[in-house]
């Protein structure tokens, strides 16, 4: 699973940002896994996560008991967490319970590599985004590439964040509340609106001291 691996961010927000997943495999260990994919949302649930879900729904649009009572055999199940401390507490929680499900993290390999320290667990395989190619001029501005990535199947469009920066500037929406907005359409749980919400106030303040200048 590699849509988690191409956040675009600052070191300082990358550093304090994880997104989980847990799956099971056709043909391996997927019959009769709805349970142990519910229990991981409840273990989730534990650790404030900024978000959490499933493609069913994620924590934006309906609460847990609805998300596990939709959790399916060939669910995935995904959260995302911006501390160290969290995550860690969260994966030695998971190796506890011990259900048998793959779990990915995603994150910089350092701080990922310390969590699975802490929790007592070595990772089995480790996959790197090499970035994009191509003709990057045709990509969005770096600003609005933070908040697009963080949603890795692509359902809320660079237009669509467009559409919320403008209503912040007029004042129709807090930086908050839009990138709350913004979350609904994130159907998988990983779209992290807390950064998003600091990515729009740090878009507005360079705005405004750009006209100042």
């Amino acid at each position: 699973m590699t849509h988690t691996l191409h956040r675009r961010g600052p070191l300082e927000d990358l550093k304090q940002e994880f997104v989980v997943l847990a799956m099971a495999a056709k043909d391996v260990n997927r019959d009769g896994s709805a349970p142990k994919l519910a229990k991981i949302l409840e273990i989730y649930s534990h650790h404030h996560p900024v978000i959490f879900g499933n493609v069913a729904a994620n924590s934006m649009k309906k609460d847990i008991s609805w998300m596990i009572d939709q959790t399916k055999d060939n669910t995935v199940v995904h959260a995302v967490f911006n501390n160290e401390k969290d995550l860690s507490e969260l994966l030695a929680e998971l190796k506890e319970a011990d259900l048998g499900i793959s779990v990915v993290v995603s994150g910089l390999f350092d701080r990922v590599g310390s969590c699975c320290c802490r929790a007592g667990i070595k990772p089995h395989t480790v996959n790197m985004s090499l970035g994009v190619w191509g003709n990057t001029s045709r990509l969005p501005s770096e600003d609005i590439l933070q908040i697009e990535t963080m949603c890795g199947h692509n359902m809320i469009s660079a237009s669509l964040i467009e559409d919320r920066l403008d209503k912040v500037r007029r004042g129709i929406m807090t930086p908050e509340r839009a990138a709350r907005d913004l979350a609904k359409n994130c159907h998988c749980g990983i779209f992290n609106w807390e950064r998003a919400a600091r990515v729009f106030g740090r878009i507005i303040d360079k705005e405004k001291s750009e006209k100042n200048k």
